[in-house]
């Protein structure tokens, strides 16, 4: 059986989609959590979508379903696209090359999700920027190697993004990849044809900043409160909430469902199959 965690409705409006993270603190959300602060944005049309994904919440915990988004935005490494092994991987072949010292797998895991040079400074503090382009450039090309494996769709992804399509939703992607990166990986799945817009870190700043969300809206002329977030790392919910847009989280990638939880997201799915079930639900109550 699927099991679908729901985050109470008190603890949405205490600050889970109510108010806008900051926008450039990773984990925003885990750490306002722990320390009661709440940080607020001046963007009215922002706190409005912000409103609208609280009467969301407030239906879905009462068993209605509708869901009134157009527009998916999702996520594209551990969301859609297991790729994680191959991005940890290009991890630890980059800071070998460079003669760094290891790190943890579960923190090169952790940074998955910013944009490339912006998981530098987290796995490496005070580092140079010329260290950081030296880091990026060895990563691309482990990534880029002939003999580097091909990252493949989560069991269910694609049937799940061929039904919202044709069942009328607009699909959108925003990702800590490069263009280059998205754009190969959108040949090798034969899904660029899904999207109607895409998003990349080196395009406008990276996650959690709300920046590479809001080109979407502005791309797709969708407002906020018609948008919804799919991702599996906190950075992904911090993006939404400072965009003042609805998010659900996905269990099976980067971060850990608890850290998802504090995020405030309207759900929280352990299954590709419990989040296709969650938007048939929402279709069948229109």
């Amino acid at each position: 059986m699927h099991r679908t965690h729901r985050t109470s409705i008190a603890d949405v409006e205490r600050g889970g989609w109510g108010e806008a993270a900051d926008p450039d603190q990773p984990n925003a959300c885990a750490a306002e959590r722990s320390s009661g602060r709440t940080v607020t944005s001046g963007a009215p049309a922002r706190r409005r979508g912000a409103w609208v994904a609280i009467v969301g919440a407030r239906r879905h915990a009462r068993g209605v379903s509708h869901l009134p988004f157009r527009l998916v935005v999702f996520d594209w490494d551990g969301t859609l696209v297991d790729s994680a092994a191959k991005i940890v991987g290009c991890f630890e072949a980059a800071i070998a090359a460079l003669g760094w010292a290891p790190r943890p797998q579960t923190a090169l895991r952790g940074v998955i999700g910013l944009g490339l040079p912006q998981t530098v400074p987290v796995l490496f503090p005070g580092v140079e920027e010329d260290a950081i382009e030296a880091f990026v450039a060895a990563y691309r090309q482990a990534w880029l190697a002939p003999d580097a494996p091909r990252s493949a769709m989560f069991t269910g992804a694609r049937d799940l993004l061929h039904e919202l399509r044709d069942a009328g939703y607009r699909l959108a992607v925003a990702t800590g990849k490069s263009r280059a990166g998205l754009a190969r990986e959108l040949v090798e799945t034969g899904t660029g044809a899904l999207f109607e817009a895409t998003r990349c870190a080196d395009e406008t700043r990276s996650k959690p900043h709300p920046a590479m969300l809001e080109a979407l809206l502005d791309a797709t002329g969708t407002p906020p409160e018609a948008a919804l977030v799919v991702g599996d790392t906190t950075y992904d919910l911090d993006m939404a909430r400072a965009a003042g847009v609805a998010a659900v989280g996905v269990s099976w990638g980067g971060h850990a469902p608890e850290q998802l939880h504090a995020c405030g997201p309207l759900s929280v799915f352990d299954t590709i199959g419990a989040l296709q079930e969650w938007f048939t639900a929402s279709r069948a109550a229109e």
